[in-house]
């Protein structure tokens, strides 16, 4: 898969509330995917949550990844389900940066990890990609409307 995918993607969104990032990891997920032919429908899903990618308790499109025994502490990220094809997309809320009145960059959607949910296996992952990402995420709560 081309980065020009990504750029068709983010230029599609340029007027969204939300900006929309994928860390290379990610990319390199959609890369997996494009070999099975599902690479339309997981970039569909995402534009279609990053609409409003705050957590469903908030009006959003997001699940809020918890705290599991199992997998580690997925907390600030959330997820979208694709629950036909088994696939789970992890993604955090970056606020926006600001200098004085002018906003630099506008709050944004970080894309982690996009994986199946056979065994938790998306969720294991978005926790170990978490401690490189995390702290330029904020949890859901600072951006309620």
């Amino acid at each position: 898969m081309s980065e020009n995918v990504i750029d068709v993607l983010q230029r599609l969104i340029i007027e969204r509330e939300w900006g929309l990032e994928f860390s290379k990891e990610a990319i390199k997920d959609l890369r997996y995917y494009e070999k099975t032919g599902l690479v339309e429908t997981i970039l569909a899903a995402i534009l279609e949550g990053h609409s409003n990618p705050l957590p469903k308790e908030d009006g959003g499109t997001g699940t809020l990844l918890e705290k599991d025994r199992d997998t580690g502490d997925g907390r600030p990220a959330l997820y979208w389900k694709l629950r036909s094809i088994g696939i789970r997309i992890v993604y955090g809320l970056e606020p926006p940066i600001t200098e004085g009145n002018r906003v630099i960059k506008k709050k944004n959607v970080l894309v982690l990890v996009i994986g199946n949910r056979r065994n938790k296996e998306v969720y294991h992952t978005a926790v170990k990609r978490l401690t490189k990402y995390r702290k330029r995420l904020s949890g859901p709560r600072h951006f309620k409307p």
